[in-house]
């Protein structure tokens, strides 16, 4: 189950980037559009691994992965943010990242209630 967690996890951040290639129509390759999600996926891998964002037990409730994906989420997503204007050598523009924060929570929040749902029918 983690496996399927993770990649949702992933999924989501591809997609937030995909979102981000259509709203401002620099559609590029699928390579290009991993390249715009990479820095988002190796914080959130970073962060998540570090705090234990991947640990099962956080899942048996809603509220219990809720808190511990907004610990992460808070902190991965700016991280996510430095990384990319890093490997583009560009400043940070706070209403991108306003618009980064929103995004990912709503596409990860969505994610991670079907898997809470998911993990709980199972294992009930």
């Amino acid at each position: 189950m983690v496996w399927l967690l993770l990649a949702g996890d992933i999924l989501m951040l591809i997609l937030f980037a995909l979102m981000g290639q259509s709203e401002h129509k620099t559609y590029t390759t699928f390579q290009g559009t991993l390249e715009t999600a990479a820095p988002f996926v190796i914080a959130w891998l970073i962060v998540g691994l570090v705090l234990g964002l991947y640990k099962l037990q956080h899942y048996r409730s809603f509220a219990s992965m809720f808190k511990r994906t907004l610990i992460v989420w808070i902190l991965a997503i700016p991280f996510g943010m430095m990384l990319r204007n890093l490997y583009l050598n560009s400043a940070l523009k706070i209403p991108f990242l306003i618009v980064a924060l929103v995004s990912t929570l709503i596409l990860l929040s969505i994610w991670r209630i079907i898997f809470v749902w998911i993990y709980n029918r199972r294992n009930a």
